[in-house]
């Protein structure tokens, strides 16, 4: 089969030696309306099981957790002692039948708190995709979607967990569908068309449901030659955009390489676009650019691109490099943005991409590696969490910079991570709902840095200690700022061959629009087979 479609992020899939796999534990993710979450993973296993793919890896999960606080509910004012309980539930597994594959991963989550009973809430999550081959080497279809957990504003209540800042995290549901069809004309050319229709819902943001349909068609060369050439055309349309009812994007985009090297590649690209983001209006504008792919050395890979778009200019800078258990990523980009690019990983989501790159060395097999790679971004104190975000229906001008790395020693672990959004509204305020931040600032800037160092006791115990700090800044008519710095201790000891223990002492104390200081004391129990 061609490689699968872009999809939400999904349970772990095989691991390859070029390509690092998603961690086998979804997310922690609320949700009132679990329906669909459940018929999407049973509608993934009903047709897997029709088309004859067999169940290659399955594992069972779950968890007791009490938490502890003196501010469940993140307040400024008085204490608000509290005792929570968390018991979790979960389900993954990847299925392969030759002509079929894909992934599920299901969580049912609930949370009791004792003194306050109206917070109870018991919620089901997941997320899959499933990849079939129906015409061999010609016609494809990838089903899949994804339940994820937001902050609702990046200036409201953030905590390194959800038991306290409930009331502001904001529910993302996705839901897609994509015809592939590959074909060839001649020996020398390449080709490929789809049409992917993504549903997603959000509790605030959007106004109901919003449908994107995204029509694709490209044509590239297939010949062995340094000069390669591919031309792409990408339609996009949104339902339920708040401006205009419907938001579009037409792009043409022609793409001229050649290799230099057997190590670099170098490129042109020129075409037209044609939106309506800004005022509803048809803006059309010319496209031109060029970047290069360089492999320095085996373990370290450069990759630059820039290109004169509508909103002025696009980038997209990259930079990888790996030492024997040591790895450092970099990345850079600028590009409009929406719902429907939302990825928040989690701290362990990203220690896990890195401890799987620093480990290819001392463990080729990608799965064993992938193994230890997740047993190790385990032991990261409040991996579940994310740096903070917000939910926008608005479309915006993002500029991202990400830092990630790791270092693994015979005793100690380290990770450490660092990330920035400088968001840009796209179209007037009064084009969002009120909820949303755009409606108060045209500019958004979140930062956020994490340093984690774990140091093994003993063949079965481990201490480790997290400290995080998250910066959200809004500039428009009024400028607000908020700043929550959070520390966590914790111990983790494996009692069983299935069952781990972990306790942690955990302080955060918010600065800002969001003012207030909490503790707490948490453990853990949780098997898993």
């Amino acid at each position: 089969m061609p490689p699968q479609a872009t999809a939400m992020p999904t349970a772990t899939a095989t691991a390859t030696d070029t390509e690092v796999p998603e961690r086998a534990v979804p997310k922690r993710r609320e949700t009132p309306r679990p329906l669909r979450t459940l018929v999407l993973g049973f509608t993934l296993l009903a047709v897997s099981a029709a088309a004859g793919a067999a169940v290659r890896d399955l594992s069972f999960n779950a968890s007791l957790q009490e938490t502890l606080t003196d501010n469940s509910s993140g307040a400024s004012g008085d204490s608000d002692l509290e005792l929570v309980s968390a018991a979790s539930a979960g389900t993954n597994l990847r299925v392969d039948g030759g002509a079929t594959d894909g992934n599920l991963g299901l969580q049912l989550r609930s949370l009791y708190y004792h003194q306050d009973s109206s917070r109870n809430t018991t919620f089901v999550t997941g997320n899959g995709l499933l990849s079939s081959e129906l015409v061999r080497n010609y016609l494809f279809l990838d089903v899949g979607g994804s339940v994820s957990r937001h902050n609702a504003s990046a200036f409201g209540v953030t905590s390194v967990d959800d038991i306290v800042d409930g009331d502001n995290r904001n529910l993302v549901q996705r839901y897609f569908v994509s015809p592939r069809l590959a074909f060839g004309i001649g020996s020398n050319i390449r080709g490929s068309a789809s049409h992917r229709i993504t549903w997603t819902d959000d509790e605030a943001a959007l106004d109901g449901t919003r449908r994107q349909m995204v029509t694709s068609l490209g044509l590239q060369s297939a010949w062995s030659s340094p000069l390669g050439w591919s031309v792409d055309y990408v339609r996009t349309r949104t339902s339920n955009d708040p401006s205009t009812g419907e938001a579009n994007l037409q792009t043409l985009r022609a793409r001229v390489s050649y290799l230099l090297t057997d190590r670099l590649t170098a490129y042109l690209t020129a075409g037209r676009e044609e939106n309506d983001f800004e005022t509803g209006e048809d803006i059309r504008s010319t496209i031109r650019g060029a970047g290069f792919d360089w492999v320095l050395t085996p373990r370290t890979r450069v990759s630059a691109g820039v290109e004169k778009r509508f909103f002025g200019t696009a980038y997209n800078y990259a930079v990888t490099h790996s030492r024997p258990l040591s790895s450092v990523q970099l990345s850079y980009s600028r590009d409009v943005r929406s719902i429907e690019d939302v990825e928040a990983l989690s701290l362990a989501d990203l220690a896990f991409r890195d401890f799987f790159i620093s480990l290819a060395a001392s463990i080729p097999d990608p799965v064993e590696r992938a193994q230890v790679a997740s047993a190790l971004a385990a032991s990261v104190p409040n991996g579940d969490s994310t740096f903070v975000d917000f939910v926008t229906s608005s479309f915006s001008v993002s500029r991202r910079l990400s830092l990630t790395g790791s270092l693994v020693g015979a005793h100690n672990v380290l990770t450490v991570a660092f990330n920035r959004n400088d968001n840009e509204r796209l179209g007037r305020s009064d084009f969002v709902q009120a909820e949303d931040d755009f409606a108060q600032f045209n500019r958004i800037v979140l930062t956020g840095v994490s340093v984690a160092l774990s140091h093994r006791l003993s063949g079965r115990s481990a201490a480790a200690a997290n400290f995080s700090v998250n910066r959200s800044r809004g500039a428009g008519e009024r400028s607000v700022e908020t700043t929550r710095r959070a520390l966590t201790l914790s111990y983790n000891a494996k009692i069983g061959g299935h069952t781990d223990v972990s306790a942690s002492l955990r302080r955060q104390k918010a600065t800002g629009s969001s003012d207030f200081v909490e503790h707490a004391l948490v453990g853990t129990v949780s098997v898993s087979y």
